[in-house]
């Protein structure tokens, strides 16, 4: 007897030898748990099924002729096929559609072989021998049966219980695109695909760069898309968070770009403006929009590279762009590039005239943006003058004078001039006296300036500027004037203003006035004691033709001396006097101012009432006389007849000579001294001495 198993895991087929006489066969399987299958046949082999996967059975056969049974064959051991392996789950990775199958590893196994089978009947395997095996290449939206075998010595198991697979969501179909005209954006659609949570578009540039939109429905839009771009746009259906592969690539092409490198120039008269542009590939035509600050807005349009706006508003400041046309489709604008008009003329345009110098003032109110204003005074003879101003006002500094001008002012922006103002009046003032002469008068440097008289004039203002900066002035409403109080050996620079309500004109031009020379300096005098002469010195001064000195006494009598150097003597000085001296420079026959007083005290007078007495005894005499103010010493002197003289001093008011001659008559004088200074001598008196006393008197 023999038994074999086949590769089936729960049936054994038996076979046998027949035996004489037997009718049939009964064969028999039993495990060690007691569990018994059995089969029977009237031939030499029976199929035992229902036997378990991975089990060892003992087997034996029995022949029987239908009234006694033989005995038990020899015993025979039967192993059945594997199991199936258990615990078979499945998992689906979401790209790629790629589902992986797991399982508990079977005792024994040499293999596994999995297989997914779908809706449709078709089959995808996978094989390992550890406990997973992948599905690489199922279908999409698909729902598979997934069982799993286990091949041992190269027969399978049964198959495993049916696992259920369900692959990600298939790609959309009938992907379209569609392009909106204005600002590049672009709409994808599709139809919709079962079970789908969310769909996401990609759209990829030529140079790789993407743009993603997404939905629940069957369309989103691009809404950042470039210009002038080839995108290949492609769908995935998004399930349970898997993503499907893409739909296959749909072509979108943008609308063109906006021009480049847009600049823009202004023609300054008429605000004629132009903007010009890089050439765009393919363009139909390119339209030019200029926007003003308040919003209205200007157009111009081109097939070229240029177009020009001509009715901008004066004083605007613009924003212009231009947009690119293809097959009726607008560009996004190009970026906005700055245009600013020619400014305004000023309004509310004033004028002021500022007295002095002839300085006007223009005044108006400001101008939007503007960088400058440029006011222009153009005067009866058509000589203009121009000053300019960032502010609201500006000043004339060199206008004519008693002249009427018409103001005007322009606006200027960026180098363009507005159109003028309308005219505005501006009134200068007076002009200054003309032939303006000067004259000195010698004495005390009194000048005198005289001028030609001016239409008009109220009063004219006439000023002499000395060399160091010190200045005279006088006034006047004839024409001259005169300074009373000018400094000595000063050149003045002597003008005139003419002065007409108020205002001053320019001054006239310089002219010299020369003063008389300055008294010397540095006077002193001294005193010759005998005679009374007095001499005074001084510091020479420039180009002095001569010099004058007078003394002049306490009781107004003077003395005077002249020199053309630099002292003189008075030689007839009054005794016992002071005198204030000064000198004057005299130049041209005009005498300066004199010099500050010096003072010189002659010498003494001679004592007056000089009286003489004899004493008898030793012919002594005596002279007496009135006291001398401020006298220091006094000296008498007693002549002889012979010539032979007697003195005798005294500092109080008599003296006496000691050893006079007998029977002599003496002239008798006395002198005064100061400082060392003897006075002219008293007159004489006469001293007779004799034998006897004797009394003169004078």
């Amino acid at each position: 007897m023999s038994a074999s198993v086949e590769c089936s895991p729960s049936s054994a087929l038996m076979n046998w030898t027949v035996s004489q006489g037997a009718v049939f066969y009964i064969a028999m399987a039993q495990h060690t748990d007691g569990t018994v299958r059995s089969c029977h046949s009237m031939g030499s082999n029976c199929l035992i099924q229902g036997l378990n996967c991975g089990k060892t059975y003992t087997a034996s056969v029995i022949a029987t002729d239908m009234k006694c049974n033989s005995s038990q064959s020899q015993l025979v051991t039967i192993e059945t096929g594997a199991c199936p392996p258990t615990n078979v789950t499945t998992s689906l990775q979401c790209d790629g559609n790629m589902g992986t199958v797991s399982w508990t590893a079977v005792a024994r196994a040499d293999m596994y072989l999995a297989t997914a089978t779908g809706d449709d009947g078709h089959t995808h395997t996978c094989g390992s021998n550890s406990t997973d095996c992948s599905f690489t290449d199922l279908h999409c939206a698909e729902t598979y049966a997934v069982t799993v075998v286990t091949i041992v010595r190269g027969c399978h198991s049964d198959p495993s219980p049916d696992v259920e697979l369900r692959t990600g969501a298939c790609p959309p179909t009938n992907v379209t695109t569609s392009l909106q005209c204005d600002g590049n954006m672009g709409t994808v659609s599709w139809t919709a695909v079962a079970r789908a949570d969310m769909y996401l578009a990609t759209a990829t540039g030529d140079d790789g760069h993407t743009h993603t939109c997404s939905s629940n429905s069957t369309d989103c839009s691009f809404t950042d898309l470039h210009c002038a771009e080839t995108y290949a746009v492609t769908v995935v259906t998004i399930v349970r968070g898997c993503h499907s592969d893409p739909s296959p690539d749909v072509e979108l092409r943008t609308g063109a770009c906006p021009p480049t490198n847009v600049t823009t120039s202004l023609q300054c008269d008429g605000n004629m403006g132009t903007v010009s542009w890089t050439a765009v590939a393919r363009a139909d035509m390119y339209l030019a929009t200029a926007t003003g600050d308040d919003g209205h807005s200007h157009t111009c349009s081109s097939n070229s590279t240029d177009c020009s706006f001509t009715d901008l508003h004066c004083a605007e400041t613009y924003a212009v762009t231009v947009v690119t046309i293809v097959r009726g489709c607008h560009s996004d604008p190009s970026p906005d590039v700055e245009l600013r008009t020619g400014a305004c003329p000023p309004t509310n345009v004033t004028t002021s005239l500022q007295c002095d110098g002839n300085m006007g003032t223009v005044s108006w109110t400001a101008v939007a943006r503007a960088d400058m204003y440029l006011a222009t005074a153009t005067g009866d003879d058509g000589h203009s003058h121009t000053c300019s101003s960032n502010s609201t006002d500006c000043s004339f500094t060199d206008l004519h004078c008693a002249e009427t001008y018409a103001v005007t002012v322009v606006t200027i922006v960026r180098g363009c001039h507005s159109d003028p103002s309308p005219d505005v009046e501006l009134r200068t003032g007076a002009c200054p006296p003309t032939n303006v002469t000067t004259s000195l008068q010698c004495d005390g440097n009194m000048g005198t300036v005289s001028w030609t008289a001016v239409a008009r004039a109220d009063m004219y203002l006439a000023t002499a500027t000395g060399d160091d900066g010190h200045s005279h002035t006088c006034s006047s409403n004839s024409t001259d004037c005169s300074f009373t109080d000018l400094h000595c050996a000063e050149t003045y620079a002597v003008t005139v203003v003419t002065i007409v309500r108020g205002c001053h004109s320019d001054p006239s031009p310089d002219v010299e006035l020369r003063t008389g020379a300055c008294p010397p300096t540095n006077v002193t005098t001294s005193l010759q004691c005998d005679g009374n002469m007095g001499t005074v010195s001084w510091t020479a001064v420039a180009r002095a033709d001569m010099y004058l000195a007078t003394a002049t006494g306490d009781d107004g009598h003077t003395h005077t001396c002249s020199s053309n150097s630099t002292d003189c003597s008075f030689t007839d000085l009054h005794c016992a006097e002071t005198y204030a001296v000064t000198v004057v420079t005299i130049v041209r026959g005009c005498h300066s101012d004199p010099s500050p007083d010096v003072e010189l005290r002659t010498g003494a007078c001679p004592p007056t009432n000089v009286t003489t007495s004899l004493q008898c005894d030793g012919n002594m005499g005596t002279v007496s006389w009135t006291a001398v103010a401020r006298a220091d010493m006094y000296l008498a002197t007693a002549t002889g007849d012979d010539g032979h003289t007697h003195t005798c001093s005294s500092n109080s008011t008599d003296c006496s000579f000691t050893d006079l001659h007998c029977a002599e008559t003496y002239a008798v004088t006395v002198v005064t001294i100061v400082r060392g200074c003897h006075s002219d001598p008293s007159p004489d008196v006469e001293l007779r001495t004799g034998e006897k006393r004797q009394s003169l008197s004078v």
